[in-house]
């Protein structure tokens, strides 16, 4: 609970933990380390601002992941440390990289994709982008409705900001 409210000193602890529990081989599964705690490490990490730490976990601990896997965990949270330090040409960069057969990676490639696009006021790609993640969600028959409509309404109020976007009187409005 903590640490979904992103409390530092819960965050702080998962980290130890999970260093802990990777040093300690007791979070590994037949000797690899799942994506899923590999990405969430990140994430933690991320949220503490904590890119040093983030980059050598990479760095030191993608050897653990299973070789089908590791490609594209270690271009995606590449991709995710480069959007947190603003550097949304190498995001485009990373995702550019992730094979996208995986839904998981395909729908949070998308997001960091158009969050991208917006920051680096790549209006023109965007809207394609908008358009065919919206295309894409519509066709998407592995994601629950709750989900989706989530997705939808990030695409719908993507495709208002940008057309507000130096409207502040309009901006407040969306907000």
């Amino acid at each position: 609970k903590d640490v979904n409210r992103g409390e530092v000193k819960a965050l702080s602890e998962l980290l130890y933990v999970y260093d802990w529990g990777i040093d300690s081989d007791i979070i590994l599964e037949n000797g690899f380390l799942p994506p899923t705690t590999f990405r969430n490490y990140v994430v933690v990490a991320l949220r503490l601002s904590e890119f040093e730490k983030v980059e050598t976990f990479i760095r030191n601990n993608a050897s653990l992941l299973k070789e089908s896997q590791r490609e594209n965990a270690i271009n995606f949270c590449r991709a995710r440390v480069a959007f947190h330090k603003k550097e949304y040409s190498e995001v485009l960069s990373y995702l550019n990289k992730v094979n996208y057969d995986d839904i998981w990676y395909n729908v949070n490639s998308r997001y960091y994709l158009l969050a991208s696009y917006y920051e680096l006021e790549e209006i023109d790609v965007l809207d394609s982008a908008i358009a065919s993640f919206i295309v894409f969600l519509k066709r998407e028959k592995s994601i629950d409705a709750k989900r989706k409509n989530k997705q939808l309404s990030f695409a719908k109020y993507l495709r208002k900001l940008v057309s507000i976007k130096h409207r502040p009187s309009e901006l407040v409005k969306l907000k």
